[in-house]
């Protein structure tokens, strides 16, 4: 019998829906250029999960099976008690109702997230991409609490936090973060878990106790606990900051949506509030009553207003700002959720900025 001398390259492929399709791309793609390929070996896989778009890490060479986390948690409802599936199925209803996106696509989005979380065990290793907003840290304990309790993942879990935000980023900064990367502990396993059974209990109290502990594991967490805070109604104006923020822009003149929405991006100094969770704000401000904030001309404002319309503060906005009025959020007959908290006229609470307290009125 001859013996036989073989030629090997090595290639890497990517997917956003499985290892199985990355194994086949690279395939497909180095069949272009070498002929007679007989075997493939796989040396290793890895799953990114991260609250980012994934061409932007495909096209800066970071190889794997990439899962976007997408879930702006800090809207609407996430209440304890649920499995991942049935808290999912309830994303999906307010995502959709709240015209984030259709049912049919954040249905398809979350069951996609489910697969792959199911199969993490083929995978040599997972690696968290996250930033340091609020928007990003919700889903790191999400995602840190449900690897957590897991006893069959095999592959080891590793994360790289930063400061700066990922998808503005250039494609040729994107492999310097891998510097960062390090092993999730068990002890930030275990502040994200208490700080997301926190996040979705029916009271805000276990929320504002994580002020009082050591989340030094999670270095961006605190500043995250305090920006949640901020969105509950103050006692002063009866406005969250928020609010208080984009009104207080259109009186200096800002009445363009979209400029006033670049604006209020500069007064963030971690900005984690989307163009359409800003329009729908707006629009909450608009529907007050008594009117605290009017349109003066333009069309209607939607999603991405085009051609922009013109917004002015009424008299009663003006005095709210000026702390001669209040605004009264708990008497709009609305129901809201911050986390596992459901706001409504028969659960108020406030934040007050001065003691940096809860206040609850009964």
């Amino acid at each position: 019998m001859s013996d036989h001398v073989y030629k090997t390259v090595e290639v890497t492929g990517s997917s956003s829906s499985s290892s199985d399709d990355a194994i086949r791309t690279a395939i497909k793609k180095a069949s272009e250029s070498i002929h007679n390929l007989n075997w493939f070996e796989v040396i290793e896989t890895r799953g990114h999960i991260d609250g980012a778009d994934v061409s932007h890490w495909q096209a800066a060479g970071i190889e794997g099976t990439f899962l976007p986390w997408r879930d702006l948690l800090h809207e609407g409802p996430v209440p304890a008690k649920l499995t991942l599936p049935e808290l999912f199925k309830r994303r999906t209803s307010y995502l959709s109702q709240e015209g984030y996106s259709s049912h049919k696509q954040a249905e398809q989005h979350f069951q996609h997230s489910l697969s792959l979380l199911a199969d993490l065990q083929q995978y040599a290793r997972v690696i968290l991409w996250f930033e340091h907003d609020l928007y990003d840290q919700l889903q790191l304990l999400q995602i840190l609490d449900h690897l957590g309790s897991r006893n069959d993942l095999r592959p080891p879990v590793e994360l790289i936090q930063t400061d700066e935000y990922l998808g503005c980023t250039t494609v040729s900064d994107i492999p310097r973060f891998q510097s960062l990367q390090t092993t999730v502990t068990p002890q930030q396993m275990e502040v994200a878990s208490v700080a997301w059974q926190a996040f979705r209990h029916h009271t805000p109290e276990p929320w504002i106790e994580l002020l009082t502990r050591d989340t030094h594991a999670l270095p961006h967490l605190h500043a995250a606990i305090e920006r949640l805070l901020e969105e509950y109604p103050d006692r002063h104006t009866g406005l969250n900051r928020t609010q208080r923020t984009a009104l207080s822009l259109i009186a200096d003149g800002h009445q363009q949506p979209g400029r006033l929405f670049g604006e209020y991006q500069k007064t963030e100094q971690r900005r984690f509030l989307g163009d359409l969770s800003f329009w729908r704000m707006l629009r909450q401000l608009m529907a007050h009553e008594p009117g605290i904030l009017q349109q003066t001309a333009g069309p209607k404002l939607e999603h991405q207003p085009h051609p922009e319309p013109r917004l002015e503060v009424t008299a009663l906005g003006r005095e709210i700002l000026q702390g001669i009025q209040q605004a009264k959020p708990f008497d709009q007959g609305r129901t809201w959720w911050l986390g596992g908290v459901t706001l409504s006229a028969d659960n108020r609470w406030y934040w007050n900025p001065q003691t940096q307290c809860l206040e609850h009125a009964r």
